[in-house]
């Protein structure tokens, strides 16, 4: 009789597993059913339910996980993740497979003639910690950060770049860009261009004294950007009237116009290798100021020179060329095309008077430049 009471109740037993097995359990406080689609249906206004909590090395180290498998990330980029067969995806579907960083560059603001402001945007560390970001930018399309590059902290976010000693009236291009574990990405490009400095005749600019302005059909003209000529802070060479033009029997094939100066004094330079006359010594003069070297001088032309005649105190303007006002006659690059090959071009600035002469005589020397 005993041992059919214990079959019987066995028997009870394993029908109330098989039962239960088909019937969803609820884990709530008021008493509700679970919900026919649930095997388990859970309800609280007061607590919540806690998924394994794990490092993502103990996640990653988790022997064949199922499709669906799931799993809070303590450390990293922490949030749910969620198993898919093949890797491991947090719970807003994104790939835990690292990428190098999303971005954007900023549009650039507060040009001036040397700086402007611009940045950039990290929307996306691509799972890796964001070590170093800021912009590269070049006169070339494109910039990496093989070229300029600003600084701008680490991680995610946005930030702003400060550029500082650009070069006046000329077009920059910029990219932000971040660094984490996988590599270096970029945003996209913009260009801007610096402001250009408002000139006037007198002023003293990149080594020398502004004397003439370019105007429209000037070569190098241009109505956005300033340019023109400067001319050394006196004469340059060591004492009055010791320089001769040189290559006397030579004729060289100069120039008379305004930008024709360089032209002359290479040519004067290669047809005629005489050191210490005058084109040698503009070609080799220079002058630091604000802590760069101007040393691109030459000897003006004969239109230049004429140019400077109208900016000096001579011609009626308020640059000062020297104290010595009986000797103040001045070469330029041109020969006197209508001599022989001994004559070239001085301006006697005492009494304007543009005239050739030998070019084996003495006269002094300025040096120009173009800005």
């Amino acid at each position: 009789m005993k041992k059919l009471l214990n079959i019987i109740l066995l028997a009870f037993f394993f029908t109330s597993i098989t039962n239960a097995q088909t019937v969803g359990v609820a884990i709530n406080d008021d008493g509700s059913d679970a919900d026919d689609s649930a095997i388990l249906d859970v309800k609280s206004t007061t607590q919540g339910i806690l998924i394994p909590r794990m490092t993502e090395t103990q996640r990653d180290n988790i022997s064949s996980p199922a499709v669906g498998l799931l799993v809070f990330q303590t450390d990293g980029t922490a949030g749910f993740y969620y198993h898919d067969g093949t890797e491991w995806m947090s719970i807003a579907g994104t790939s835990t497979t690292l990428s190098a960083p999303g971005l954007s560059t900023t549009s650039v603001s507060s040009i001036t003639t040397t700086g402007a402001t611009t940045g950039g945007n990290i929307s996306s560390d691509g799972g890796a910690s964001v070590t170093a970001r800021g912009v590269c930018y070049s006169t070339s399309a494109n910039p990496t950060t093989s070229d300029n590059t600003t600084s701008d902290g680490s991680g995610t976010g946005s930030f702003s770049s400060t550029l500082s000693n650009l070069t006046s009236g000329t077009t920059y291009y910029v990219r932000a860009y971040a660094t984490n574990s996988v590599g270096t990405s970029y945003g996209s490009q913009v260009n801007f261009t610096t402001s250009s400095p408002s000139y006037s005749v007198g002023d003293l600019v990149e080594g020398g004294i502004v004397f003439y302005l370019l105007q429209s059909g000037d070569p190098g003209y241009s109505s956005t950007v300033q340019h023109g000529l400067v001319v050394s802070i006196g004469e340059i060479n060591s004492s009055n009237k010791d320089t001769e033009f040189g290559c006397k029997g030579t004729v060289i094939g100069t120039s008379y116009g305004i930008g024709t100066g360089q032209a002359n004094t290479n040519a004067i330079l290669a047809g005629c290798g005489t050191a210490n006359i005058a084109a040698d010594l503009c070609d080799n003069y220079s002058v630091t100021s604000g802590g760069i070297t101007y040393s691109d001088w030459y000897l003006p032309s004969h239109d230049e020179m004429d140019e400077l005649y109208n900016a000096s105190t001579y011609g009626g303007g308020t640059i000062t060329l020297t104290t010595n006002l009986n000797n103040v006659e001045y070469y330029t690059s041109t020969e006197d095309g209508s001599s022989t090959s001994d004559y070239a071009y001085h301006l006697h600035f005492n009494g304007y008077h543009m005239h050739s002469d030998k070019k084996n005589k003495d006269k002094n020397v300025v040096a120009v430049r173009s800005f």
